[in-house]
């Protein structure tokens, strides 16, 4: 048996359902009396919030665009002494990465990690075909980690014929099947919805084989990853003030671990909810979907102005996506109407044409607390936001050649619509966590 079991779910496309039978087998394992880990493959932080829906259960990111391999493994392993196993959830097309390459895909992060791989498929009116693409994938690259098929969106009687054609013509065992669910009207059912997820575990008892999926986990040969940063730079226990509730949900979990680790403590606080900032010695303001909340936030004036006057007055603040929109002048809802924001940058902020989701290099133009310009940082973008006033801090460059400034970076704030993840660069937090410390001594 393997020192630490995993098992990646991962498909030809996306919209095959990775993320809902990835969620069914977290749960069947907690059901079990296992402990799991969760891992979203892939910049994508949304799909960790399902991954949490199933109580218990933690969700970190592993990314080969944002992060190394030895960072990867070593994320992978963080919580294998207190967990039963590893589940990863691949994202996007199983060799799709960044651009028109596998650099950064789920196959490579397999690849890195040695994680063996079920392969989702959807059967459609397809028999043989689905053979010939089955084995497209399975022999794509030298070494596909495939080592078995998941059938979903898939009748009983498709079930019984296609088991025999796909274990004969591909070799690999078929570990079950989920049918066609409908909820709502919709043939693919949105899986944050709790009577998708509660539909999925139920099936997943029913018709699809747990015992096989463990096997083929334990099949994982051990790693031996360097431990994540865990020193504290400070003794002083500075503490940060982190926006968190409906309107700021996507932060990145490591990012927030290492700023522990690194000596901070975290203050989680609502700006939907709470009255005033809470007394901290720096702002963190998150990513999220301040644009689904936007006259509430403006509603609640005494946190805007509690927020505009630190932020005025120099406390050291890092703000990214839906942070970077709550500084701003204003922010159109969903219904297009602008509402007041905290004030503190000078544009104001919209829709945008279409939602930014992607990678990018941002070269840093000017100097702050967090990096010195002239560094180059990996960063993610998923925004359906814009605003006039971008700023001039930042240089985003994608890996199909768009190019644009966005972003402000001063003595004690660096804003921008980017995802920051600080394990691309540890040194962003220890440039945080040490400017918080700042404020105490003083």
């Amino acid at each position: 048996m393997s020192a630490y079991p995993r098992l990646m779910f991962t498909a030809a496309g996306g919209g095959c359902g990775k993320t809902m039978v990835t969620c069914a087998f977290l749960q069947a394992a907690m059901d079990r009396g296992l402990l799991p880990a969760a891992f979203r493959c892939g910049a994508k932080c949304t799909d960790s919030g399902y991954h949490q829906k199933v109580s218990g259960v933690k969700s970190r990111h592993l990314d080969l665009y944002l992060s190394s391999a030895d960072t990867v493994r070593s994320l992978l392993y963080a919580d294998a002494g207190s967990t039963d196993l590893a589940v990863l959830d691949g994202n996007r097309g199983f060799y799709d990465g960044i651009g028109e390459t596998d650099s950064a895909s789920s196959w490579e992060i397999c690849c890195v990690s040695k994680t063996p791989a079920v392969l989702i498929v959807e059967p459609q009116d397809s028999m043989l075909t689905l053979s010939a693409q089955v084995l497209g994938l399975l022999h794509f690259r030298a070494e596909s980690h495939i080592r078995a098929l998941l059938l979903n969106r898939c009748t009983a009687e498709q079930y019984q014929i296609l088991v025999p054609l796909l274990e004969r013509e591909t070799g690999l065992p078929v570990v079950g099947y989920f049918p066609p669910l409908k909820i709502n009207g919709q043939r693919k059912p949105d899986c944050g919805e709790l009577p998708v997820l509660t539909h999925f575990t139920h099936q997943m008892d029913k018709t699809v084989d747990f015992d096989l999926l463990m096997k083929i986990a334990c099949t994982a040969p051990e790693l031996h990853p360097a431990p994540l940063p865990s020193q504290p730079i400070t003794e002083t226990k500075p503490r940060i003030a982190v926006a968190r509730d409906e309107a700021f949900c996507f932060s990145y979990r490591e990012n927030l671990e290492l700023l522990k680790h690194l000596g901070a403590e975290l203050l989680f606080f609502s700006p939907l909810q709470d009255a005033v900032l809470p007394r901290a010695e720096a702002l963190y303001l998150g990513s999220g979907r301040p644009e689904l909340f936007a006259e509430q936030l403006s509603r609640n004036i005494s946190m805007r102005e509690s927020i505009r006057r630190a932020v005025l007055d120099g406390l050291p603040t890092v703000t990214e996506d839906g942070g970077f929109f709550y500084l701003s002048q204003s922010l159109e809802s969903t219904d297009g109407v602008p509402h007041p924001m905290a004030g503190v940058l000078p544009g104001r902020s919209f829709h945008a044409p279409a939602a930014y989701h992607s990678y990018a290099q941002a070269d840093i133009w000017q100097d702050s607390f967090l990096c010195r310009k002239g560094t180059r940082l990996p960063v993610s973008i998923c925004s359906g936001n814009d605003s006039d006033a971008r700023g001039p801090g930042l240089l985003m460059e994608t890996a199909n050649g768009q190019k644009w400034t966005c972003g402000f970076a001063t003595n004690s704030l660096f804003s921008s619509i980017a995802r920051l993840y600080f394990f691309s660069d540890p040194t962003l937090a220890a440039n945080f966590v040490r400017a918080a410390a700042e404020r105490v001594q003083t």
